[in-house]
């Protein structure tokens, strides 16, 4: 058994299907035994009704259990930023969950205590997405041209199981590149990472994103998370300039060593070259002053993507809470025999 952990939230994702009560119940009494304080978020990302009911009842059966609905469908990666910005606890943990995840628990949690930010579990099989023979295509050809312009590494699997400390995980929420970064095996000088072997367990598929959504994903993230397009049009305008240059060079050369240059000409070419030039020069300034905007910028808050909040209404350690009497009993506000008393500031004005 390893030492246990401060507190520990544990956020995982529900769509139209849903681990069952008993297995999130085991997770939670699992978690119980190695963490001080646990508390489990259910991000639903485009549920239905059936899902709905069944994550409502969960919250209402198991300790300790909030259940954010979005408002629209997102990417699952979207959906663990919301996770992490909601999460309380001193470590963060992603899964799926399945029996196996927390029979493996252990081996997750113990190098969190010897000072590891990023415990990473590896395994074969488990959960991962259905994607058809085109859409594996498409993305294998995403990731390398994401690489060429960005020069980061797009993992092609989700983090479905692995554990962060708060430090990391708000580093990576509050990145420009989060939705790069919660996918990646590192996060940068001082986080420790370890990545441990896991074994083998039964692979179960779940519905992929599809080819438009994907396309839109795709285009989003090289525009959002890289300053590489505004750079290509600088290098664009660089280029365009340096050619006007050029252009006016060699039409001064010709007017030069050329005696049968037409009347008009080298003017001509002259007030063109000097026009393209002025032009490539303003798009140059212009894409330049827009990364450093674009640099500046602050990150928009996930909040509004959350429709509704489901917290469950049953707490796990009720001694904890500072609306518990003596007794053990719920108060709301402050309990009679305090509200008595008079307070030492009142002026006896008889």
């Amino acid at each position: 058994m390893v030492m246990k952990l401060t507190s520990l939230t544990a956020v995982f994702i529900a769509r139209d299907f849903c681990a069952s009560i008993e297995t999130v119940r085991a997770l939670a009494d699992a978690l119980a035994e190695r963490v001080v304080d646990v508390n489990i978020i259910i991000v639903a990302n485009g549920a239905g009704s059936v899902t709905a009911r069944t994550l409502n009842a969960l919250a209402s059966a198991i300790p300790d259990v909030t259940v954010l609905y979005l408002a629209t469908e997102q990417h699952d990666d979207v959906a663990r930023l919301l996770g992490i910005e909601q999460a309380i606890g001193d470590y963060i943990l992603f899964c799926t969950p399945t029996l196996a995840e927390i029979a493996d628990l252990d081996k997750l949690l113990a190098p969190a205590v010897e000072g590891n930010d990023l415990v990473i579990g590896r395994r074969r099989g488990g959960r991962a997405a259905a994607r058809g023979p085109f859409n594996r295509l498409c993305f294998f050809i995403f990731r390398h041209i994401f690489y060429l312009a960005t020069a980061k590494h797009y993992a092609e699997n989700p983090p479905t199981f692995r554990l962060l400390t708060r430090t990391a995980a708000l580093h990576i929420a509050a990145s420009s590149d989060s939705e790069v970064q919660i996918r990646s095996s590192e996060i940068g000088p001082g986080f420790p990472v370890k990545i441990v072997d896991l074994p083998d367990a039964p692979a179960f598929y779940v519905p992929g994103i599809g080819l438009r959504p994907g396309i839109s994903r795709a285009i989003r993230l090289l525009v959002t998370t890289s300053s590489f397009p505004l750079r290509l049009i600088s290098y664009i305008g660089m280029v365009g300039g340096l050619s006007s240059l050029l252009y006016a060079i060699f039409a001064v050369a010709m007017w030069l060593t050329k005696p049968d240059i037409a009347p008009g000409w080298t003017s001509l070419s002259l007030q063109l070259s000097g026009m393209c030039f002025l032009m490539s020069l303003m798009f140059f300034l212009i894409a330049e002053y827009l990364m450093q905007i674009f640099a500046s910028l602050p990150l928009r808050s996930r909040r509004h993507l959350i429709s509704r909040e489901v917290t469950s209404q049953v707490f796990r350690r009720q001694n904890r809470l500072n609306v518990v009497d003596e007794k053990g009993d719920f108060q709301i506000g402050m309990p009679d025999e305090y509200a008595r008393r008079p307070s030492p500031l009142t002026i006896d004005t008889k």
